[in-house]
């Protein structure tokens, strides 16, 4: 069988590439299993940067329509179970501490486009294409609401989702949904590029520093100044910023 989801590390660097590219890498129920597989794997929680990029012309083309046909006839509990699946890896991925990056081309749709919104960066060709169509089947993107919001706002996701219309890379970037458009020959070339510049830096600062930012996004201002000066404390008491302030000194 296939490897649904391909693992290469490369220093603190973990790349996992979503490879069913003949069926445009769908957000299948083995796919879910796989990437919560990857997510618990302490290469991935070790990592210090981790890339999710995909074979293929598309992204990820969102779900599989085998699992929708099973799904009509499922019971209740059924439903629940593999909803719950799909909500089990979003929370996971939101958990994990190292520097999250979607490499997108071609059309990243329903799952796919929530997979991007749950990156914390997210890198796209100029011939990329996002989009949440669940309304066009009677639905609705109800998991991938939350990482959507997070990524674009309220208002940008609601558009999304009530039109179900595709939006383009530049309307992405513009949206916040992704941080960079590139040429689509470079794709590769330009996420590795940042990804080393990420890696390079204090892993103990992003991580302290991603938990600050998570933890203010949900809490009042008052309170996000409290959690700001708690986790200073930490990264100041850490070696590796004992280190580059000794450094500076020393230029």
């Amino acid at each position: 069988m296939t490897e649904l989801i391909k693992v290469k590390a490369e220093g603190a660097i973990v790349r996992l590439t979503l490879n069913n590219p003949e069926q445009r890498n769908p957000m299948s129920n083995d796919m879910i299993e796989a990437f919560i597989h990857c997510f618990q794997s302490p290469a991935v929680q070790d990592a210090g940067v981790v890339i999710i990029a995909a074979e293929g012309k598309d992204y990820c083309a969102g779900g599989n329509i085998n699992d929708f046909r099973d799904i009509i006839d499922a019971s209740a509990a059924e439903q629940w179970e593999a909803c719950e699946r799909f909500r089990y890896m979003f929370e996971l991925m939101h958990q994990l501490k190292p520097v999250t990056v979607a490499a997108v081309q071609g059309r990243a749709l329903g799952g796919g486009c929530g997979l991007v919104a749950g990156c914390d960066f997210a890198i796209a060709t100029e011939n990329a294409q996002f989009g949440t169509p669940e309304i066009k089947l009677g639905a609705f993107p109800m998991v991938i609401v939350p990482p959507l919001i997070q990524a674009m706002g309220e208002r940008r996701t609601m558009y999304m989702a009530t039109t179900g219309a595709p939006i383009s890379a530049q309307t992405a970037l513009e949206y916040g949904l992704v941080q960079k458009v590139v040429a689509d020959d470079v794709l590769e070339v330009e996420v590795n590029a940042f990804c080393e510049m990420v890696g390079n830096f204090s892993p103990t600062g992003f991580r302290v520093g991603k938990s600050t930012v998570r933890a203010c996004a949900e809490a009042s201002y008052s309170s996000g100044l409290e959690i700001g000066m708690g986790m200073r404390s930490i990264v100041f008491s850490s070696e590796a910023f004992k280190s580059g302030i000794r450094k500076f000194l020393d230029k």
